[in-house]
């Protein structure tokens, strides 16, 4: 099917890909970020001295049930967004921001890995 720019529409069920690649990578962080972050605190402290005390201090006060709240709440958005492409065969802006979005959010775990020198969250399953 062509859209009238002549763009091939994407099946619908691609679109929920989006949705599925997101689930797979949220599930990732909900394992391991409150474990991460005790473990991996300290070092980073002294790794990094010229980050403010207070950032540190937030990053350590997070705690799963919070961190899953704010996984919760982007369910609601990504779900969302996959739902305006598969209606739209890929074309709604909706769609199309989440899914860049969520390739540049996978760009900045990478680099979080690179930074650390090791594993973080969300990098097994970055897109």
């Amino acid at each position: 099917m062509m859209n009238s720019s002549g763009d091939e529409a994407i099946d619908g069920a691609v679109t929920l890909g989006l949705l599925a690649a997101w689930a797979l990578h949220d599930l990732e962080e909900l394992a391991t970020v409150p474990g991460w972050w005790r473990r991996n605190l300290p070092a980073l402290r002294e790794r990094y001295p010229g980050v403010p005390e207070a950032v540190w201090r937030r990053a350590g006060s997070v705690d799963g049930r919070e961190f899953a709240v704010a996984v919760g709440a982007m369910a609601a958005v990504v779900a969302s967004a996959s739902v305006a492409g598969r209606l739209t065969g890929g074309r709604s802006a909706t769609y199309q921001t989440a899914l860049n979005a969520f390739g540049l959010h996978g760009l900045v775990h990478l680099a979080q890995a690179g930074l650390v020198r090791g594993y973080t969250p969300g990098a097994a399953t970055s897109p």
